[in-house]
């Protein structure tokens, strides 16, 4: 909700909120977006009214009743389903709420008839186009951690998965290896009891480390809630690379919030980026709004590093250390080492122009085909200025329909392919340093017709086309200056003017 307050009341006259609004106007998508960032359907107005009580259609208030029953079942498992044969819709299809030990069955049971009927012979499902290819009765998030692209037990939710026929030919997929974090008995460092009683305001409870705010009407009755904390030395053990926090949330008798309170970490570093995970069985999830999803369960704040500030943000499953490198090759830059190098599976290397926006996006799935969802549930497609998807061009039906990357680093540092940004009074460009599978490529010439060749190009071989992403793997993030200095140049431009 890019910081906004969501259950932000309207002046005394009425004291709405944007979802007593929405529900009033009728406006269903307004109200499924508002309830799935945070929106709380207790809140009462002037009038006495919840949103689901004010004047709209039953399907909302259904809509609102749903969300309310899988809340306190406690079914926390987010799933966004899209369909295969729609390369460019942009949102899912069908959205559900299940348990987190949701099997693959469980899913597609869940599916509207509708369309399942357009699947006669089954339906498998993939995460950005790497396949669950698992029996029926294998939980999800088993599946989804074997097969995704990064390591590590940090997975945001909602779960993005594309649904395919059951006869679609995919992708196999080498899976990661089967390690679950181990328990361990639980080293207490500090224990805080509360009541937290039916209001009609805010409540807040701050901690040393934490600061806790219920929301108006968020228990029926009294809640007796216990918060500890727990040392952060034992995280490793629970497949945490590190963390600042560690606490164990229980209420008494197991009872439920009706709406969940927000949780925010008070920190002393200004560069980094918490976000509240909590712990189910062997994984870590986030909603990426910091509200607490589960009442008696494990929680961690993990702080994203600032690697380019206000610009790029990564968490630790994603690098091998958080710091810029000097380097001179390929070209003077910076360096953000990301796994080591595979030299015996991916012993050619490449280099993948982009934007510091997608940085995060590829380092999660990988490189990804044109048309695939990613685990964000955005849609990847070619930019306006690319080749367009199904357009042939060197007989080739969909040359589009693949990866590109270049045994050239400045022809990937083309604009036409890696968009540039400030850092530190430079203008730079981020170029993914890549392994390539040996002959697992075509060799194209460059398709950008005012490119200028740099000593060691061949032009005859500056694209490599790749049909498969595993054939893929990204070793180093690196940020190149194109403009050494903003504020020389801009003194040099003004005396040129003079001049």
């Amino acid at each position: 909700m890019n910081g906004a307050n969501v259950n932000f009341q309207q002046t005394e006259k009425t004291k709405s909120t944007s979802l007593h609004v929405a529900a009033f106007r009728k406006h269903k998508d307004v109200v499924d977006f508002l309830l799935s960032n945070g929106a709380n359907p207790s809140i009462r107005n002037v009038f006495g009214n919840t949103p689901s009580e004010d004047e709209t259609t039953d399907e909302i208030r259904k809509l609102i009743a749903t969300f309310e029953k899988n809340r306190i079942a406690e079914k926390n498992l987010q799933i966004h389903l899209f369909i295969s044969n729609d390369h460019m819709s942009t949102e899912p299809n069908v959205k559900l709420q299940l348990e987190m030990t949701a099997t693959i069955l469980d899913v597609i049971q869940n599916i509207p008839t509708s369309i399942l009927n357009n699947y006669p012979n089954g339906v498998q499902f993939s995460i950005a186009r790497r396949p669950l290819n698992f029996p029926e009765d294998t939980e999800l998030l088993d599946a989804v951690q074997k097969i995704r692209y990064i390591d590590g037990f940090l997975i945001y939710l909602p779960l993005c998965l594309v649904i395919h026929h059951a006869d679609d030919l995919l992708p196999k997929v080498k899976m990661n290896p089967n390690i679950v974090p181990r328990g361990f008995v639980e080293v207490v460092d500090g224990d805080n009891k509360y009541e937290i009683m039916p209001l009609d305001e805010i409540k807040i409870i701050k901690l040393t480390k934490l600061e806790f705010e219920f929301p108006p009407n968020c228990v029926d009755e009294k809640l007796e809630l216990r918060i500890s904390f727990l040392k952060t030395a034992n995280c490793v053990a629970r497949g945490l690379k590190s963390c600042a926090c560690m606490f164990l949330i229980q209420t008494k008798n197991d009872k439920k919030f009706r709406q969940t309170p927000l949780i925010r970490y008070i920190s002393s570093s200004s560069n980094k980026r918490a976000n509240l995970y909590v712990f189910n069985q062997r994984y870590w999830f986030t909603l990426n709004d910091n509200r607490m999803i589960q009442s008696n369960a494990c929680y961690a704040i993990v702080e994203d590093s600032e690697i380019i500030p206000n610009e790029l943000y990564l968490n630790p499953d994603m690098f091998l250390n958080g710091r810029l490198e000097p380097r001179d090759y390929p070209k003077k830059c910076l360096c953000l080492r990301i796994k080591e190098r595979n030299d015996k599976d991916f012993s050619k290397t490449a280099y993948h122009g982009t934007s510091i926006q997608a940085v995060r996006s590829i380092l999660t799935d990988g490189l990804v085909i044109p048309g695939t969802v990613t685990a964000t549930g955005k849609r990847i497609n070619p930019p306006a200025n690319h080749i367009a998807r199904e357009r042939p061009a060197f007989n080739i039906p969909d040359f589009a329909g693949a990866i590109f990357v270049s045994p050239s680093v400045h022809y990937s540092c083309d604009s036409t392919y890696a968009i540039q940004f400030t850092f530190n009074d430079q203008l730079m460009v981020p170029v993914l340093e890549v392994g390539v599978r040996p002959n697992s490529y075509t060799k194209f010439p460059s398709t950008v017709t005012d490119y200028t060749l740099h000593d060691n190009d061949n032009p005859e071989e500056l694209e490599w086309r790749i049909n498969n992403p595993l054939d893929t793997e990204i070793f180093n993030v690196l940020f190149i200056p194109v403009m050494e200095s903003i504020t020389f140049a801009r003194i040099e431009r003004k005396k040129r003017i003079v001049e």
